[in-house]
């Protein structure tokens, strides 16, 4: 993933594409990927998962080789604010806790041991073991915010926790690998909430929003409505843009080729009318034709 500023760097010319990179098929396949939210039993199947009935729950399932030890401190600090800071500076009188995919005991007392050298309490992570893909969907829906890791984002571990209904905090780094989740929250129109600057910036949203359980029910109950006609979950218009793209990229070699034109800028877009307009109305502005909304780098986070 590049935008167009990065263009110096590349000697082909970049091919943008509005929205997301990233093309799904949750849509198509229901039967495999079947629509999830939340329901009146979700403080039942909480408990019966380890979790606190009526805390808030950060998660993460991505891989553990994904985790470096700065985001067990990003993590670790997120995790100690959250259960001092509330609504007004008071306490939120609800228990924070992160909730992340292992199911080795050794593996997961050494992750409550990193959690509290950084001064987090060892029972504020929790565990989940490896399920079929549907029970790992629904699980989701328990959760209130996706934490990604910076280094190397969540591929389908991030899309599947927006297609339950479950917004993604992440930060466009320089690497490839940590443009993922800048670009999915794009293609839902998250992008300027919950793409932060950086490390400390991504800690600062994190713990404003783990205090605020009433907005994350309120976002998630907007997520869970839009993700229908997201663009990110929009194969079709993804389809139409991508070839949209091919067929441009070919008209210029032509008339390379043949004289009639000179090469252009080194940047081409997806043309309008090809579902850009679509990316547009999820974001409420113009249409972006860059991986990530630069403006979200500069948002300067407030509620």
């Amino acid at each position: 993933m590049a935008t167009p500023e990065l263009s110096l760097f590349y000697g082909e010319k970049l091919a943008l594409l509005p929205a997301s990179f990233y093309a799904t098929s949750y849509a198509q396949q229901p039967a495999v990927f079947p629509a999830v939210q939340r329901n009146s039993s979700a403080p039942e199947e909480r408990e019966l998962a380890g979790l606190p009935p009526h805390g808030v729950v950060l998660c993460n399932f991505n891989h553990l080789h994904k985790t470096s030890r700065a985001m067990w401190a990003h993590w670790a600090a997120i995790l100690r604010a959250s259960n001092s800071v509330g609504p007004g500076g008071g306490g939120s009188g609800a228990e924070t806790v992160l909730w992340t995919l292992n199911d080795s005991p050794e593996t997961q007392g050494n992750i409550a041991t990193e959690l509290a050298r950084h001064g987090a309490r060892r029972d504020q992570v929790r565990f989940a073991g490896h399920e079929l893909i549907w029970q790992h969907l629904h699980r989701h829906a328990l959760a209130d915010l996706f934490l990604d890791n910076l280094e190397y984002n969540g591929g389908t571990t991030g899309l599947d926790a927006l297609w339950a209904g479950v917004p993604i905090l992440s930060a466009p780094l320089e690497k490839f690998s940590a443009r993922y989740g800048a670009s999915f929250n794009r293609g839902v129109g998250l992008e300027r909430l919950f793409t932060a600057r950086d490390g400390r910036d991504y800690e600062q949203i994190a713990i404003q929003l783990a205090a605020r359980p009433a907005l994350l029910a309120e976002i998630r109950r907007g997520l869970s409505a839009r993700k229908p006609r997201a663009a990110l979950f929009d194969t079709p218009a993804f389809a139409q843009r991508f070839e949209a793209l091919l067929r441009m990229q070919w008209e210029v070699f032509v008339r390379t080729q043949d004289g009639t034109g000179a090469e252009n800028s080194g940047v081409g877009r997806a043309g309008q009318g090809s579902g850009a307009e679509d990316a547009s109305a999820m974001s409420g502005g113009s249409p972006m034709h860059v991986v990530y909304n630069q403006a979200a780098l500069d948002h300067g986070f407030a509620f």
